[in-house]
């Protein structure tokens, strides 16, 4: 029997999975976990979200409520990770002896990005995403997308001081065919290969974050048109799944290399 491990040993495994090469550029290291659990687990309520700090994660109170109407729920978590999450991760309890790591429900990623550089992140595989509800800057709309459309996350991660970075995350919709498209990003446009972006800029947020520490963000409440039913829900054949998306500063480096994008598995 594997002697048990800690989430501080799991996401330290996902720092040696890196290779990196020297160059000039100052980088973030991020390492980002997906994990899947049955809609209504006792471990995604109170006994997560007790060690959860969710107040100072956005100081912008307008913000977090706007989050919370469209079924979003967002925290920090410290060096010290809650039980429920340490459980959720298979390392403390028999179930990982039993199951490999992808089917048992979670993945983990390194991802290196440079300070003020961006990054996507996957929350759902290709699907047609029908009734969502997009809060746009200037008014609500109801949506349907077709075939092979996915919702993702863009973020930001930007040095603030020796240790902290600020994190941008803006939710986006990609749809439609891949194609040459001028494509924006924080040092301009760009020819680049892809679907249409749908950037959701009224829900677009920032949290800061110490070396260690990492943002929890998941679905909250039950409108099936809200946006966090389509980024962390889905059903499958055994049930309803939530996902939860979790970001943790790793390190910070004055050389590394430059990853613009990651893809999540469902």
């Amino acid at each position: 029997m594997n002697q048990s491990k800690t989430a501080a040993d799991f996401f330290k495994s996902a720092e040696n999975d890196r290779n990196i090469p020297e160059t000039n550029f100052t980088t973030i290291d991020l390492e980002v976990v997906t994990v899947h659990r049955p809609v209504g687990d006792p471990l995604l309520g109170d006994q997560l979200w007790n060690e959860v700090d969710e107040m100072s994660a956005l100081l912008d109170v307008e913000m977090r409520k706007s989050l919370e109407k469209n079924g979003i729920r967002v925290g920090v978590i410290g060096s010290t990770y809650p039980a429920a999450l340490e459980e959720m991760l298979g390392l403390t309890t028999r179930e990982k002896e039993a199951f490999g790591e992808e089917e048992y429900g979670f993945s983990k990623r390194p991802l290196t990005v440079r300070s003020g550089g961006e990054a996507e992140i996957v929350c759902s595989l290709a699907k047609r995403i029908e009734g969502i509800r997009i809060p746009m800057l200037d008014g609500d709309e109801v949506r349907d997308f077709p075939e092979n459309s996915h919702c993702k996350l863009r973020v930001i991660p930007k040095r603030s001081q020796d240790g902290w970075i600020k994190l941008q995350v803006l939710p986006e919709i990609h749809h439609g065919e891949r194609a040459m498209r001028p494509t924006g990003s924080t040092t301009g446009w760009d020819q680049k290969f892809s679907q249409k972006v749908l950037p959701i800029f009224s829900q677009r947020f920032e949290v800061e974050l110490n070396v260690g520490e990492m943002v929890i963000i998941t679905s909250d409440g039950d409108n099936p048109h809200s946006l966090g039913q389509h980024y962390f829900r889905s059903e499958q054949e055994t049930g309803d799944m939530q996902r939860i998306i979790l970001i943790r500063l790793a390190s910070m480096n004055k050389s590394g290399a430059i990853l613009k994008t990651t893809h999540m598995v469902e």
